[in-house]
């Protein structure tokens, strides 16, 4: 019986986690150095640092009999 050896096959995939590794590694790095700024024009301009977004979700349902109300699905 014969043993095949690995070794080539192996470095091969070993070398693509690593490019695999820092790939992701630069893509989350980009991620989290990218400016979040919101530019807003009115009469006066100025740079304001935001941290916090607040997108309320509003929605309602109608309907003129009660269990239509419980069963329809939301629209906006």
């Amino acid at each position: 019986m014969k043993i095949k050896s690995f070794r080539i096959e192996s470095v091969v995939v070993a070398l693509g986690f690593v490019l695999l590794g820092v790939f992701v590694y630069l893509g989350l790095d980009s991620l989290a150095t990218r400016d979040r700024i919101v530019s807003v024009r009115g009469l006066a301009e100025r740079e304001v640092k935001a941290n916090k977004v607040i997108w309320p979700v509003v929605y309602k349902t109608t309907a003129s009999v009660m269990p239509t109300i419980s069963t329809a699905p939301a629209t906006t």
